[in-house]
């Protein structure tokens, strides 16, 4: 797995536990949304997928200085933190990282519902 995916594994896993509220369909394991999440990316022509890859190592490297450890390797509280700490920051590419990979995440997370018989 290469360093971009543990990094949206991570972030996928935490905004899609705070997105599944009790619905067994939205339950963990989120393998199939962070490889979904991974694949669109791959998918982004080469300069905007190499920014986003480029600005997932950032995001990862990122947490050292306020978590003590890189993103994807944190707890799901300081992760979640850390992803409100981008959704928040004046940096605009900060905030739309965060919701780019949020909008996949529940994109591919509630197409779960649309796949129950």
């Amino acid at each position: 797995m290469s360093w971009s995916a543990r990094v949206f594994s991570a972030s996928v896993e935490t905004v899609c536990a705070a997105l599944a509220s009790g619905e067994p369909a939205l339950a963990a394991p989120y393998e199939d949304v962070s490889r979904f999440v991974d694949e669109q990316v791959g998918r982004m022509p080469a300069p905007q997928g190499l920014g986003v890859r480029l600005l997932a190592a950032a995001f990862d490297l990122s947490a050292i200085p306020s978590c003590g450890g890189l993103f994807h390797r944190l707890r799901p509280g300081p992760r979640a933190r850390r992803l409100a700490a981008w959704r928040s920051s004046p940096l605009f590419f900060c905030r739309q990282f965060v919701r780019l990979q949020e909008s996949l995440a529940a994109f591919a997370l509630y197409a779960r519902l649309e796949r129950e018989p």
